[in-house]
Formats: structure tokens, sequence, C-alpha cells
């Protein structure tokens, strides 16, 4: 059957075929060293993270054809295998980068995709960047023209067509084999949002699954499979279908090959969910500033978009899996930063929340819907209002998230996180394998083998 090349799958593609790393704007170059840098942290991080360790003992038990390595914890298994493995433990911490428009995790599970099939084929530094940058942009574009998460997490539902572009581009395939491959993962497609409701740790693999599709679809396509072609406006196509037919057509081709959305991605600074992230900032602010006591507060209440009380805007309490509750509470992490004066990983640590000085101001934190604000998607603006025992009320409110483009974290800040993530790796990293990974990505466009990075990562 004839493709009907008037799905605009077709121009993503081929943009994506076209390509070359010669293409890429310097910032954009550097833009992505750091974004896979700061997802190789992470996921040191999320190594000893609960859930991970199963995952792990599980991919390496299934064993397979030896094609590419499980990070940190070792062992070579088939490539989709090493994604999904990799990209769980990326993504475990929830400390791995957003997009703050799109509402989405990039790197997260495009690098592990990527460098599963990069690792296999000995491609080099260059092809990675290349693979990675293109992956990212188009996860990006994907959900900044769907207008409503609608249920669906994007991090997952979106994941299996860029992990799948970015494999494709390490696999050098032509326009059909692109298109079958994207056409095989689509009947794949899936994540939602009840997984971080119920607060388990399903959210932690979705990410991982879509990476996994992504590797194992482009090797679909390679052995001759065909997927459909109308994939994102066919009548049962994803706009149609996951977005009830509601997209913007010129989100995703304005200055396509020009503009690389990696470039708006954001950095976390704190390990929980993005949409913590601007209560985090203000209550940080204000303390640190005001030298505040949490003797001295009376109660605290939170203002926020309405995406953001659905994530993280419940009364904090402590389930069955306990980071995971702390990671999504507005009213955990800002009773954490209040106290600690910082929110960095211990305080995810199971122990640490049953155990946690901050469960008291935890009680006292309410959040609320801002009925004004309509965008679905939007993290910002978000105003708190500290009510203090001598009766003064303090209100403050934000509109841009410390990490984000408009408030970046240095390269140095990157490179400071990385070494602190290191710190809670499974396996401890020697000094050296951690100065060596550090410049290896910071120049990983001079790296011939993408085996030699590998090598530091276990």
């Amino acid at each position: 059957m004839a493709y009907n090349k008037e799905d605009i799958i077709f121009q993503l593609v081929r943009n994506a075929i076209r390509i070359k790393y010669s293409d890429l704007p310097s910032d954009v170059i550097e833009i992505t060293k750091k974004f896979i840098l700061d997802t190789i942290g992470t996921a040191f991080a999320g190594s000893s993270a609960p859930g991970s360790r199963n995952i792990v003992d599980l991919v390496n038990k299934r064993g397979g054809k030896k094609e590419s390595t499980i990070w940190i914890h070792g062992g070579k298994v088939p490539s989709e295998s090493a994604a999904f493995a990799n990209s769980v433990m990326a993504h475990a911490q929830d400390f791995d980068d957003t997009h703050d428009k799109a509402v989405l995790h990039a790197n997260t599970s495009v690098l592990p995709a990527a460098l599963a099939l990069a690792e296999r084929e000995s491609k080099n530094g260059e092809d990675l960047l290349t693979a990675v940058a293109l992956g990212v942009d188009f996860f990006c574009r994907i959900g900044l023209a769907s207008p409503s998460l609608g249920g669906w997490v994007f991090s997952s539902t979106i994941a299996y067509f860029a992990s799948t572009l970015a494999s494709c581009k390490i696999l050098n395939f032509d326009e059909t084999k692109t298109v079958n491959a994207l056409g095989i993962v689509y009947s794949q497609v899936a994540g939602n949002i009840q997984c971080l409701i119920d607060e388990t740790l399903t959210k932690r693999i979705q990410p991982g699954l879509g990476a996994r599709a992504g590797v194992f679809s482009s090797l679909l396509a390679e052995a001759g499979i065909t997927g459909p072609s109308n994939i994102l406006e066919g009548k049962y196509g994803f706009f149609n279908l996951y977005q009830n037919g509601k997209y913007d057509r010129n989100t995703l081709l304005a200055e396509i090959g020009k503009h690389f959305e990696g470039k708006n991605l954001s950095m976390k600074p704190y390990p929980c969910c993005r949409a913590t992230h601007a209560a985090i900032d203000l209550a940080l602010e204000y303390v640190r500033k005001e030298k505040v006591q949490e003797n001295e507060i009376d109660n605290i209440t939170f203002y926020v978009p309405p995406i953001v009380k659905d994530l993280v805007g419940r009364p904090f309490e402590i389930g069955t899996n306990p980071q995971v509750d702390a990671q999504f509470s507005i009213p955990y992490t800002v009773a954490t930063a209040i106290i600690k004066k910082d929110v960095f990983l211990q305080d995810f640590e199971e122990n640490s929340i049953k155990n946690s000085p901050v469960l008291n101001l935890a009680k006292r934190i309410t959040v609320i819907e801002d009925k004004k604000i309509e965008d679905p998607k939007a993290l910002t603006p978000v105003t708190m209002q500290i009510t203090m025992k001598d009766s003064r009320v303090v209100s403050k409110q934000v509109s841009t998230i410390k990490g984000s483009p408009d408030n970046p974290m240095t390269m140095q800040e990157s490179i400071d996180k990385f070494k602190k993530c290191v710190q809670y790796s499974e396996k401890p990293l020697s000094k050296r394998k951690i100065e060596d990974s550090i410049n290896m990505i910071i120049n990983l466009d001079e790296v011939q083998d993408i085996n030699q990075l590998i090598k530091l990562l276990v």
C-alpha cells in the first residue's frame, strides 16, 4: 500500500534523516551534552532507588544476546532491555530534565534508547549527539503541539515516538524504514497519570517502556515489519485518537531543522516532581532571606494551576511507596525546604520520610487550585501565602522556576549535581572515573567509539 505523504510525520522524518552533526548549532550541541551529563547523573542516583534493583535483576535474569550494557549495575543484555533498565534508573529519583511547557521528561527515554544502540553499533560521539538532539526535539514538538494531557503522561506516551526516532537515526534508516518503525511503535503507545495519583512505582517505569519499545520497533522495521504511515494525522492517528483532533500543526514545523527544543529543557535542582518546584523556590527564597524558622509559621497556603493541584496538591500521607508520596507532594517538599533550607536526595529515602521532622509542618500546608488559570499544562504562576504566628501574612508569587531556560543552572552547577548524584549510586565510582566521565561527556563530539564512555559507567 502506498504511503499517504500528507501526514505531517513525513516532514518530521525527512528532517531527521537530513540533519547531520554539522547541521547542529553549537549551542544545541553544548546543551545536549549538558543534559546527557545530567541524565547519566540521575541514573547513578536512581540506581539505588526503590524498584531499580528489581528491574535490573529481572532484566539480567532473563538474559538474551549480549548487546548493550546496564549502567552502574553491569551486565550485557539485548539493546531494548538495556534501554528499559537504564531509563528506569534515570527516572527513578524524578531528578531528570523537564520541558515545562510541554510537560514531559525528554532525555530519560531518548538517551537510553540511543545509547544502547550506539553501543551495539560502536557509533561515535557525534552520532549519539545528533540522534539525541533530534529525538528530544521531536519529543518536545509533539508535546507542545498537544493542547491537553487528557490523563496521559507525555513522558511515556510521546517517549515511544521520540525513542524510536532516535533509534532510527542511530541505525541510519531511510524514510521508509523510519516511518515503518514509528508506525510499529504507535501500536504500543501508552502511559497515564493514574500511577501518579495512586503513587506507585509504575510511575518510574513508564518512560522506560517507551525507550524499550523505541529500540524494539526500530529492530522490527529493520527486519521488514511494516507499520501504518498516517501516524499523527490519520483518522485514528495520534492527534485524533489521543488529543480529540486538537493540535497545533504550526508548532510541529516551526523553524524545523534550525531551532531545537532541547534548548528549552529545564534542569531540576530538586529530586521531585517538577510541579513542586515553584513552591519550593518560593519557600527557600523566603526562609533563606528572612531567616524564618518553622516555629514562627502558623500555616501556608499555595494557589496553583490545575495540573499542579492534581499532581502534587493533596495533603501529605505516607502510603505503600513513601518515596513517591514525598516526591509528589507540595506539603512535604515545602516543609522540607523550610526546615532544612534545602531539598535533596536524602530527604526522599524511606526512613528519612517516615521519621522526618517536617511532618508536623506538612500538615499545616494547603494547596488550592487557582481557577483563574486556564492553561491545562501550566506549572506557574504559583502564589504562596504564609500566615505567621504573630498574625502577619506574607504573600509571594513566582512565574519562572529555577533550572528553566530563563533561570538556568550553569554547567558548573550541572557538574556539581552529577557529582552529588554519584554519591547515591548503588555501586561506588572512583574519583578518577567520575572526572573521566564528566570530561568525556563534555567532549563527547571527540569520542570515536561510544564504548569508551560505556566502560566508565559500570
